[in-house]
C-alpha cells in the first residue's frame, strides 16, 4: 500500500497530538504550517481512511466526523522514522 506525500504529512501533523481531529481543524493546522493539503483536507483524510492509516471516530451528538491516526498508521510513521 502506498501513500502519497501530502497524504503522509498530513498523517504526521495528525500523529503530533493525541485528539480527535475533524477535518475543518486539521484544515486549519494545515494552513498555518503552509503545508500542501490545505482546502482539500476531506478528500486526503478519506483517502488516509481507505487506506487503514486513520480511523473515524464516532462522538455521539458531535457535528462532524472525528478522525485519529490508526496503528497502522502510526507503525508506518514509525518505520519512516527509523530509515
Amino acid at each position: 500500500m502506498q501513500i502519497t506525500n501530502t497524504e503522509f504529512n498530513v498523517l504526521r501533523v495528525m500523529a503530533e497530538k493525541e485528539i480527535d481531529w475533524t477535518w475543518i481543524m486539521l484544515d486549519r493546522a494545515l494552513a498555518i504550517r503552509g503545508i500542501e493539503g490545505f482546502s482539500n483536507v476531506a478528500n486526503i483524510v478519506a483517502s488516509l481512511v481507505n487506506n487503514g492509516m486513520v480511523e473515524a471516530v464516532y462522538i455521539e451528538n458531535a457535528s462532524k466526523p472525528r478522525y485519529r491516526v490508526s496503528e497502522q498508521g502510526h507503525q508506518l510513521l514509525r518505520e519512516n522514522n527509523n530509515n
